[in-house]
């Protein structure tokens, strides 16, 4: 078996690879998941499952009331930011000036 070095890469690999990369941008899934309807049930589970024991039955109907409650108060706070969105704030890294500095124009 031979060992293969890897070739270096072309101007015209580079445009290639970029072409390819912008397809798959335009092809990938958006990503808006939604969630089951059986979400509660299978996070009651998986809560089952970390306890070692099951839970009554009263006590698996508040955990699933509780987790619909979770899910659909997320579903309402969820905004989708695109890829690449700004920050909404400025870092500048040179003090602020005083006030004094401010009102007479030094």
């Amino acid at each position: 078996m031979q060992d293969q070095v890897p070739r270096k890469m072309t101007r015209r690999d580079l445009g290639k690879a970029a072409l390819v990369a912008a397809s798959l941008g335009t092809l990938a899934p958006t990503g808006h998941a939604i969630p089951s309807p059986d979400a509660p049930n299978a996070a009651a589970a998986i809560i089952e499952h970390l306890l070692g024991k099951p839970m009554d039955e009263e006590l698996r109907a508040y955990v699933q009331a509780a987790l619909k409650d979770t899910l659909a108060t997320w579903n309402k706070l969820n905004i989708a930011i695109p890829d690449g969105t700004e920050p909404a704030f400025v870092f500048h890294p040179v003090p602020a000036r005083t006030s004094k500095e401010r009102f007479h124009g030094r």
